[in-house]
């Protein structure tokens, strides 16, 4: 009588391949997090570069107030699946000066990574727009779904106040 052990075979086979794909996996993850091994300043524990507003000027959140010309409204504070995002609308003449970030979720090493990407981009997608109906970034749903709801809120104060032309 003979064995038949080619489905044995088969799953040692399969359970290898399984196996190294895990332990592949793995040390991807842990590459990412090893800070010798990566360029990028959010894996390394440093605050990504992203337009922040040190101060937020008294009185911005119920309506507007003057910065050197500028007249600034805060947004919601919108939850995400990660944390509240909310953002700061400067205002010239009218227009959309500047968009700074008051708050985004940062308090892990992905969302830093994430967010280190997605905040320049969609501040310079929405100051060349004129607008908060921009496209959401690849990778950070959330965080572009946050950052949209917030600016639009902050353009709707302004709108409410007079000090914009934006639609």
């Amino acid at each position: 009588m003979t064995r038949r052990r080619r489905p044995a075979r088969a799953a040692r086979l399969g359970a290898l391949v399984v196996s190294c794909a895990a332990t592949g996996g793995l040390a991807l993850l842990f590459a990412e997090r090893d800070p010798s091994r990566s360029a990028s300043g959010a894996a390394q524990g440093q605050e990504p570069t992203i337009p922040t507003v040190e101060t937020v000027p008294p009185g911005a959140a119920a309506g507007g107030s003057q910065e050197g010309g500028a007249v600034a409204f805060d947004g919601d504070a919108v939850q995400t699946r990660y944390g509240p995002v909310e953002v700061q609308a400067q205002l010239r003449g009218g227009r959309l000066a500047q968009v700074a970030v008051i708050a985004y979720p940062s308090n892990d090493r992905r969302s830093a990574s994430i967010n280190s990407t997605a905040l320049p981009q969609l501040r310079t997608e929405v100051l060349d727009a004129q607008s908060a109906d921009v496209d959401t970034v690849s990778g950070a749903t959330y965080t572009s779904d946050g950052y949209t709801r917030s600016l639009q809120s902050a353009l709707d104060r302004a709108r409410a106040a007079g000090a914009t032309t934006l639609t």
